[in-house]
């Protein structure tokens, strides 16, 4: 929702001033589930990660579902991981580490930096213990919308 506002502000801007704007699009962030998905979990003795995640980049704050995937759409990334209830990762890829029987994303979304809330009406699944359930965000052209960010970033 931010995300389209935000775009047709900007080409709003653009057609004032008569500027092309033919490179950024306004796209879809309507989240098509893939499936679930398997994430490394092996530790070293100070439980930091031996292996990189299966979707690299991690989304610290988020709100919901579709937050976590319009943050990752944002980034030009064209997958959003949901994991253990409450985290989001990003990525270009995520079969890394192969997949999982979709019963093991088996987690209600909850609430970000509340362990125990869940979000209110949700019957979404948020992956698992050390599964994701992945999100393609459907329209998503990362090189385009990067060429945008940067852009606007500028």
């Amino acid at each position: 929702m931010f995300l389209r506002r935000i775009s047709a502000f900007v080409l709003g801007i653009f057609s004032l001033i008569g500027l092309s704007y033919s490179y950024i699009e306004v796209v879809d962030t309507n989240p098509d589930m893939i499936g679930c998905y398997k994430d490394d979990k092996a530790l070293d003795d100070n439980f930091r990660l031996v292996q990189p995640r299966a979707l690299g980049y991690e989304i610290q704050h988020f709100s919901s579902k579709q937050d976590c995937v319009d943050q990752c759409a944002d980034r030009g990334f064209p997958y959003a991981g949901l994991q253990n209830g409450d985290l989001c990762f990003c990525g270009n890829t995520f079969d890394k580490y192969g997949r999982a029987d979709d019963k093991e994303c088996n987690i209600k979304c909850r609430k970000p930096d509340d362990p125990v809330e869940y979000v209110e009406n949700s019957f979404e699944s948020c992956g698992g213990r050390w599964r994701n359930s992945v999100y393609a965000v459907t329209g998503v052209k990362s090189a385009e919308r990067k060429a945008a960010l940067k852009w606007w970033e500028q």
